[in-house]
């Protein structure tokens, strides 16, 4: 009786867990973490995720701005939280370089965190200022080696992706460019239109709107293929470096130990909304391709990515500065 009575006790916490995980999802506010400022990529995904998981759910899916530390503090954040599906975060790419710019964070990028769904794919772009002699990738490489590291290119950050995709181009086509790291794409673009620098890798939607008014020449896209956002705008590959793909992508993600209905439920709406036309429409018109994935392929990709990433940001001997 009294062994009996031991085992009863031991299991009832267990019992609690499993009944509360087997709760209906959500029953409360979610909060949708961004680790960056209002008005970027990041944000723009998190806010159409955020509307549609409302909409089906009848639950209140809030995004929550948390930019600083390199996107760290955002993520450390949402690592630590409870893993109830209360807190969650959109997470691009670009976290698959962390491991490496950042060795002594304490943060396991796949440990943390329990992948949901990939939610959008998209490629940078090429541009120059209009003066820059140059109209396909080939003519950049030409330039740059008639002119080792005379030709500027700007970033949003250093082991930013625009950053990380042109050290790949510089890699592959054995050149040397000159770095110029800015605080954010917007400063950047400012000094490419008024031709102080002369090229960058920039997000389509926001490169896009200067090379519509001829303020920037676009030369190609990163991506392997073309995108559905540009379609006449061809690849970096196909213009002048073959095999270059610097693709990027936008994942959710909650903390590890996310109970599996939680996962199942929100992978489903994901899938759904990025069939839906009021989803796959805007998110076009900016450079995204809408794509959903199992939690499994996100996995997959985001330990590919930590594994290319780290390979360019060792070999090209970027740290970041102190």
């Amino acid at each position: 009786m009294k062994l009996a009575f031991i085992a009863v006790l031991l299991a009832a916490p267990w019992a609690v867990f499993a009944q509360s995980a087997a709760q209906p999802y959500p029953v409360k506010p979610v909060r949708i973490v961004v680790t960056a400022a209002p008005g970027g990529s990041d944000d723009f995904m998190g806010r159409i995720i955020a509307k549609q998981l409302t909409d089906a759910t009848g639950r209140q899916f809030i995004i929550e701005n948390r930019p600083g530390g390199g996107a760290v503090i955002g993520r450390q954040y949402v690592a630590r939280s409870a893993p109830d599906g209360y807190t969650l975060i959109i997470a691009g790419s670009a976290m698959a370089a962390l491991p490496t710019l950042y060795p002594n964070v304490k943060l396991d990028i796949v440990r943390d965190f329990t992948p949901i769904s990939l939610f959008a794919t998209y490629p940078l772009m090429l541009v120059t200022h209009p003066t820059v002699p140059a109209k396909t990738a080939k003519d950049i490489i030409a330039l740059a080696r008639k002119n080792p590291g005379k030709l500027s290119f700007g970033s949003s950050g250093i082991g930013q992706g625009p950053h990380l995709a042109a050290e790949l181009f510089k890699s592959l086509a054995k050149i040397d460019m000159l770095h110029v790291a800015y605080k954010g794409s917007g400063p950047g673009y400012t000094d490419l239109m008024a031709g102080r620098i002369d090229l960058s890798f920039g997000v389509i939607a926001a490169a896009m709107q200067h090379v519509k008014t001829g303020k920037l020449r676009a030369l190609g896209v990163t991506s392997a293929k073309r995108t559905a956002a540009a379609m006449h705008i061809p690849t970096i590959a196909e213009t002048g470096l073959p095999g270059y793909d610097f693709p990027s992508w936008m994942g959710f993600y909650g903390p590890a130990g996310l109970p599996d209905n939680v996962v199942k439920l929100l992978n489903a709406e994901v899938r759904k909304m990025v069939t839906l036309p009021e989803v796959r429409t805007p998110m076009l018109d900016t450079g995204l391709d809408p794509q959903a994935s199992s939690p499994e392929e996100l996995r997959d990709m985001l330990r590919a990515n930590i594994d290319k990433l780290g390979r360019i940001i060792t070999e090209r001997g970027i740290k970041l500065e102190q």
